[in-house]
C-alpha cells in the first residue's frame, strides 16, 4: 500500500502514518512467516539430497529377502520346538512304559511316523504295547538280572594253595 493512495481518499497525516505503522508489522510478519517456512523448506530439500544415489528397487529386493530369511527362521524356530514338544511328551510316555532301556526301545519305533501322526499319544501307545509283545525283555520291573561270575563255581583240584599263590608261581614260571 502507498502513501499517495491513502492521500487520494482524502485521510489526514496521522491516519495514513497510523495506517502504514499498522501494514508495516503485517508485512514484517509475513516476511518472518516467509523466512521460517523457507528455512524448513531448504532443511526438507538437504534430506532428501541424503536419498539421491539409492536404488529403491534394490532396498525392495533387500526387504524382500530380508523378509524370506526371517520366514525361513520362524518355520526352523517353530519346528524345533514342534520337536522338543514331541520329545518331551514321547520321553514321558515311554518312561512310564516301564522300558527297561529307553534307547533301544525308541530305536525300534518309527518316530517320524509318531511325529507326523494326528493322534500322537495313542499312536505312541499302541506302537509301545506292540513292542512289549514282540520284545517283552525291554519292560519290566526294575533291572534285569545279571549274572556274575566270581570263579568259586569254577574250582580246579588240581591247584593247590590261593589264588595269589597260584598267580605268583605262573608269573615265576614255575
Amino acid at each position: 500500500m502507498k502513501r499517495d493512495f491513502l492521500a487520494g481518499l482524502g485521510l489526514e497525516k496521522d491516519a495514513i502514518d497510523q495506517i502504514m505503522a499498522e501494514n508495516g508489522k503485517d508485512i514484517e510478519a509475513m516476511k518472518s512467516q516467509r523466512d521460517a517456512l523457507k528455512a524448513e523448506m531448504d532443511g526438507v530439500s538437504d534430506k532428501l539430497k541424503q536419498f539421491d544415489g539409492i536404488d529403491i528397487t534394490e532396498l525392495k529386493g533387500k526387504i524382500d529377502a530380508l523378509s524370506g530369511e526371517l520366514e525361513q527362521t520362524k518355520q526352523a524356530h517353530a519346528a524345533e520346538i514342534e520337536q522338543r514338544d514331541f520329545d518331551r511328551s514321547f520321553d514321558v510316555v515311554l518312561a512310564g512304559s516301564g522300558a527297561r532301556n529307553t534307547k533301544a526301545v525308541r530305536a525300534l519305533l518309527d518316530i517320524d511316523a509318531l511325529r507326523k501322526s494326528q493322534n500322537r499319544d495313542a499312536d505312541i501307545k499302541a506302537a509301545l504295547e506292540a513292542i512289549k509283545e514282540s520284545e517283552p525283555y525291554l519292560f519290566g520291573e526294575g533291572a534285569p538280572t545279571k549274572i556274575v561270575s566270581t570263579g568259586a563255581e569254577h574250582k580246579d583240584e588240581t591247584a593247590k594253595g590261593s589264588a595269589s599263590d597260584i598267580m605268583n608261581d605262573l608269573l615265576r614260571g614255575k
